[in-house]
């Protein structure tokens, strides 16, 4: 008891002492951005958690999606459509979307870029990249809703795999903007990761297409 409680007062004074060299007690920018880093960081983890506990993972998305299958499944829709409707979609996004968005980064990089370019790029770029990470995040749902329709299981491709692969370098992508200020090397680091992840996407659509044709046939 005696030891606990002096345990106990050694750890007010310690805490007494630090408030005393630290009146505010205010976290600076640096750290408000540091923690936000970090927790954007944190919340692309789970990808890649999901991507090791596939069979669990696949059983709880047939579970949830199947009644709305089912439903779909009733409303007579072309074959045609619910096969290559995923696929049609998001290759608008990849290449409208994600194409545009990724030339105005690197306009912004380029030096004899007019002003009122550089001015476009920067309030587009973060707008049009974001937008295809929620569109591809929401636009995985109809892939695997069309693969549950059809009566296929989902996660199994090396599609899947490198749709997890690429959400997750995004979430990671959109985390370094926050530390440009104090570290303006990862602005580079950033352009090319950017030009990667693109990369990553075009062969997730050809890995997506071959999929789909194996399927179709």
């Amino acid at each position: 008891m005696v030891a606990t409680m002096a345990v106990a007062m050694q750890n007010v004074g310690t805490k007494t002492s630090w408030k005393r060299s630290n009146p505010t007690m205010r976290p600076s920018r640096r750290n408000v951005r540091t923690r936000a880093a970090v927790e954007s960081y944190h919340a692309a983890i789970p990808l890649f958690e999901i991507a090791k506990q596939r069979g669990t993972l696949a059983d709880g998305i047939q579970s949830a999606l199947q009644p709305a299958a089912d439903t779909f499944n009733t409303l007579g829709l072309p074959d045609w459509l619910v096969h290559w409707g995923h696929p049609g979609n998001m290759a608008i996004v990849l290449l409208a979307i994600g194409g545009y968005g990724s030339y105005l980064g690197w306009q912004l990089r380029n030096p004899e870029a007019d002003q009122e370019v550089l001015e476009l790029a920067a309030e587009k770029h973060p707008q049009l990249m974001g937008l295809m990470f929620f569109f591809f995040a929401v636009g995985a749902s109809g892939g695997l809703l069309a693969e549950i329709m059809g009566g296929k299981p989902v996660l199994t491709s090396a599609h899947a795999t490198t749709a997890f692969l690429g959400l997750a370098l995004l979430g990671f992508q959109a985390m370094l903007p926050l530390l440009f200020e104090d570290q303006p090397n990862l602005r580079t680091a950033h352009a090319y990761l950017g030009s990667g992840i693109m990369l990553v996407f075009l062969v997730h659509a050809g890995l997506g297409l071959q999929h789909g044709l194996a399927i179709w046939a």
